[in-house]
């Protein structure tokens, strides 16, 4: 069962009002350091690394309030408490909707230590009796296997949890305020959820993938994008695997990906994936298919900077002046307001119109880094 409480009712545990197992509203292995912030104010101390934060404990009925964060400083693994004043342990299990038994318990320092493992709280009784009172509990993320120990410190295995549609449609549901403001940060805890716990369901799963690469996280989108992949055919994941490696120069390997997405009935109407594609082939010398998907790109918006600007440096490396005159000529007339590429396309538009018959040099065509500002959404 939930039971809800308010700050009133429960020593300062919960911030307005919350459902039983939370603190402050704060949820371990999905809420983040930004939102503890929000909820606690700025944290006291930083200590192990800057893993552990410690908060201030006024108005709180507590003596100790501390966070630890994951590695990666996502999300919260532990909200650790320690009581003003010791509580009766059954007040501990009505408000955090305890199990009637714990799953394994140990004594640490002359303390009874019980764990609720499937819950993620860890209670720490004042004696070695198990009806003495509480002094410390701990909120653990249930997925985060070296949180969770019993025996002899030994750590308890991470469970397989059975999928549950229902919660990752809950978990996906809470992300979308923060995908709707673009604040993918805010969004990914959920996601992670999400996919979690409805690993079939493609959709969390690469929108998991897209927010990694929205917030600057290349490795987990790759590794995110390529899961999804593995077991099905997906635009979202293949057009951020070419586009990641894109960035990341490696444009061989963006190809494969970047051909799977254009070929997507989302991307008929779309230019971006096609203009990646191009670049990729532009700078692998692989002149005729660069051509070729700039000359898609072009048929969908004739009036693409981008597309319009390569097809004059294609054609001019090609050696068709006429045609690079064309579209050297119809891009600066785009009025693009890239000063670089506009200072190249005059520069080659000088060279093609007096026919010189000189040499490119491929400093005028190195226009990638600026490339990459202009392609960004896709």
């Amino acid at each position: 069962m939930k039971i809800f409480f308010t700050f009133t009712l429960i020593f300062g545990l919960f911030c307005n009002s919350a459902v039983a197992g939370e603190y402050a509203g704060l949820i371990p292995g999905v809420s983040t350091l930004k939102q503890a912030n929000e909820a606690l104010g700025d944290p006291l101390k930083v200590s192990e690394e800057g893993l552990l934060y410690s908060y201030s404990t006024k108005g709180h009925g507590l003596a100790g309030l501390s966070i630890r964060f994951d590695s990666d400083k996502r999300t919260i693994s532990e909200i650790q408490l320690v009581f003003e004043a010791p509580y009766e342990k059954e007040q501990i299990k009505e408000w955090f909707d305890l199990n009637a038994q714990p799953d394994s318990s140990e004594t640490i320092k002359d303390n009874l230590v019980e764990l609720y493992s499937s819950q993620g709280i860890k209670i720490f009784h004042e004696s070695e009796n198990k009806n003495g009172k509480i002094i410390r509990l701990s909120h653990i993320d249930t997925n985060e296997p070296n949180a969770l120990k019993t025996g002899a410190g030994k750590t308890e295995p991470k469970k397989d949890l059975a999928p549950d549609p229902k919660k990752a449609e809950e978990f996906a549901r809470q992300a979308d305020p923060y995908i709707e403001k673009d604040d993918y940060a805010g969004a990914i805890p959920y996601l992670e959820k999400a996919a979690y716990y409805a690993p079939d369901k493609v959709i969390y799963s690469s929108m998991l993938a897209y927010a990694y690469f929205q917030t600057d996280d290349p490795d987990k989108a790759i590794s995110t994008a390529r899961k999804v992949i593995a077991e099905n055919e997906d635009y979202i994941s293949y057009s951020i695997l070419g586009t990641v490696y894109f960035q990341k120069k490696d444009y061989k390997a963006a190809i494969p990906y970047l051909e799977k997405a254009t070929g997507f009935e989302q991307d008929k109407t779309k230019i971006d994936n096609l203009q990646f594609l191009g670049v990729c082939y532009y700078e692998l010398g692989e002149s005729d298919q660069a051509l070729n998907a700039f000359v898609k790109a072009y048929k969908k918006n004739r009036n693409s900077p981008i597309s319009v600007y390569y097809l004059g440096v294609v054609s001019d490396r090609l050696g068709n002046n006429a045609d690079a005159k064309f579209y050297y000529k119809k891009y600066l007339g785009l009025k693009h307001n890239n000063l670089e590429m506009n200072k190249l396309a005059r520069q080659r538009l000088t060279a093609v119109s007096k026919k010189s018959g000189k040499k490119t040099k491929r400093s005028l065509f190195k226009a990638v880094d600026m490339i990459q500002q202009e392609l960004k959404d896709f």
